[in-house]
């Protein structure tokens, strides 16, 4: 773990500058103009959920634009026996917050999100080692301009425990997931531009912010945590809202899940020369978000193709089936990947046993998607080095026209287009991940 200093030290991580450490005795220095933050300090033991932290010096500070992290006077307060610290700052005085805790030996920081105001209260999540590497990668978005279209919610779901550890231990990994969730934050902006109908700039405007907002909903449910379990089911509904943030912005579910696929498949892209162990653990979220958002979209697609209640009920089974496989594959990518293979076969054995068409009509589909040299071949082999968003959204595309050609040339051409239009959605989403 690196040290700070009163000066900015170049071969530091990040190249930290404190200025003026005078600690304060009391448990806050607040001004009620001020924006009041308030957390806790866990130091290296989040694991076990004990705050060992008693006595850190914890002190505001701003990212600047080269990604240097520089402190404000006369912010600094001691946290107290359990690690828990109350702290004021002028926002008025800067943008891209952090606050940084140290105890003489160790250093961790954690960021706030994009919007901080005067006069708010802002609980934080515990500051920690993950938070230490969420910080790292903030700040080399920030330093690198790419942290536009980016929100804090998206740097939550990548950076896993697993993927703090490398983080904090190397200059490079640091680069990786900072590169990667750009590109998939620049995949999400291309989607909007190209397929999401109706001012997409809106739309995605307000997709952020709801991806801000449930950032804070994840990080008060994280301050009053006390197990590990309460953690797990604080990320699980992290994910749940990360999924809705989408549809909660007048998203199609279909566009949403096609968005969160490609946005994970462009930031898998970049993970090459990680740990396989990194890997794993950062696939089990996405692919757990990915699972969850073509669930919802493939159920409404199915209702608007007007299949029967029991089919529906079999394709919800089919999402519930997708669901825990994917959290029992612990990330091993072949795991995975049947995992999404079964869900589709499960989704077309539904709808072959539906009866709103011949079941050959699906077993053609299906055979031409996936033959030889089928779209899904084609799309696979186009997708699998690219790692830049700009260069994936014509492959997408190309895909996408490719599932609507198969399936219009075997359906009857008096079906209703809305019924086509289901068809040709359900089958790109059962696609694209098997």
């Amino acid at each position: 773990m690196f040290r700070l200093t009163k000066k900015i030290i170049p071969t530091l991580v990040l190249g930290l500058a404190l200025v003026g450490l005078n600690c304060s005795d009391s448990g806050t220095n607040s001004s009620s103009d001020d924006a009041m933050v308030t957390g806790k300090v866990e130091g290296n033991n989040s694991k076990q959920k004990i705050a060992n932290a008693e006595g850190a010096v914890v002190t505001a500070a701003t990212v600047t634009a080269n990604g240097t992290i520089s402190t404000f006077e006369q912010t600094e307060v001691v946290a107290d026996a359990s690690g828990n610290f109350e702290l004021s700052f002028d926002a008025d005085a800067a943008q891209n917050f952090v606050i940084i805790a140290e105890d003489g030996q160790s250093t961790w920081m954690a960021f706030l999100n994009a919007e901080v105001e005067n006069g708010s209260n802002i609980t934080i999540k515990p500051i920690n080692s993950e938070s230490t590497a969420e910080t790292k990668v903030f700040a080399e978005l920030i330093a690198n301009g790419e942290f536009v279209n980016t929100t804090k919610a998206d740097i939550e779901a990548m950076i896993t425990s697993e993927a703090a550890v490398a983080i904090n231990a190397s200059e490079t990994a640091k680069n990786k997931f900072s590169a990667a969730i750009s590109n998939s934050a620049e995949a999400r902006a291309a989607f909007f531009d190209g397929e999401v109908e109706g001012d997409a700039d809106a739309k995605l405007e307000a997709t952020l912010e709801n991806l801000r907002e449930a950032q804070v909903d994840l990080e008060v449910a994280l301050s009053s945590s006390t197990t590990v379990e309460e953690d797990n089911v604080a990320i699980k509904a992290f994910i749940n809202a990360r999924v809705d943030a989408y549809t909660d912005a007048n998203v199609s579910a279909n566009n949403a899940a096609r968005s969160i696929e490609m946005e994970t498949r462009m930031f898998l892209n970049n993970m090459s020369n990680i740990s396989t162990d990194v890997q794993n653990s950062v696939r089990t979220q996405t692919s757990l978000m990915l699972a969850i958002a073509t669930d919802n979209a493939v159920r409404v697609e199915a209702e608007a193709a007007g299949m029967s209640e029991a089919t529906m009920n079999n394709i919800e089974q089919a999402g519930t089936d997708l669901r825990v496989s994917i959290e029992a594959a612990l990330g091993v990518e072949s795991s995975i990947n049947t995992a999404f293979e079964n869900f589709r076969d499960e989704v077309n054995t539904a709808m072959q046993e539906d009866g709103s068409f011949e079941a050959s009509v699906f077993v053609n589909i299906d055979s031409e998607i996936n033959a030889e040299n089928g779209s899904k071949s084609l799309f696979e082999s186009a997708i699998e080095a690219i790692a830049n968003a700009n260069l994936a959204v014509d492959i997408y595309e190309d895909f996408y026209l490719s599932v609507e050609t198969v399936v219009e040339n075997n359906v009857d051409a008096s079906t209703d287009e809305n019924t086509i239009e289901a068809l040709v959605n359900t089958m790109i989403l059962i696609n694209l991940e098997s």
